[in-house]
């Protein structure tokens, strides 16, 4: 969730996508104790991990202050190939807060992959950028969430221009 590591972490406050691959090799984390010794998994790790058992991977794709749109789609076509290159395209959902370019991106390269589009201010008109499918079920998890405050209430839907 961070542009820089955070303070559990050695290299605390390094700009992680300006690292190398050896330079987050050498990063260790915090564990439960507070010992900084867990290493930072990379791609490789999470395929040694699933790949061949029946299990669903959720990847989440970061950007980061200040990257460019071909910088979200290079990550977003790199993201698609490692996953078709390992086998595992099939078993995993995508999510990304960026639903300007990511997660179309990601639709255009995988249009069968599952996406989920993060927001902290969830609009349901923007779900449209990103998958036209999502416009349900935001709705149907609108009309949960205000049920669940409201007893009773009911919601009715509009057709944004």
């Amino acid at each position: 969730h961070n542009d820089t590591l955070p303070s559990r972490c050695t290299s605390s406050g390094s700009a992680i996508h300006a690292m190398t691959l050896a330079q987050v090799a050498k990063v260790r984390c915090a564990d439960l104790s507070g010992n900084k010794v867990v290493p930072v998994a990379t791609f490789a790790d999470l395929v040694a991990a699933v790949k061949g058992h029946d299990i669903g991977v959720t990847l989440d794709i970061k950007s980061y202050s200040g990257q460019s749109d071909s910088g979200k789609r290079s990550y977003a076509a790199r993201t698609v190939q490692l996953l078709i290159a390992n086998g595992m395209l099939a078993q995993t959902t995508i999510l990304s807060f960026d639903w300007s370019v990511t997660l179309p991106s990601i639709r255009a390269l995988a249009p069968t992959t599952p996406v989920l589009a993060l927001d902290k201010t969830p609009s349901l008109a923007r779900a449209r950028l990103a998958d036209p499918g999502l416009r349900r079920i935001g709705r149907l998890m609108a009309a949960s969430v205000l049920k669940s405050l409201v007893p009773g209430a009911t919601l009715r839907w509009t057709r944004a221009g």
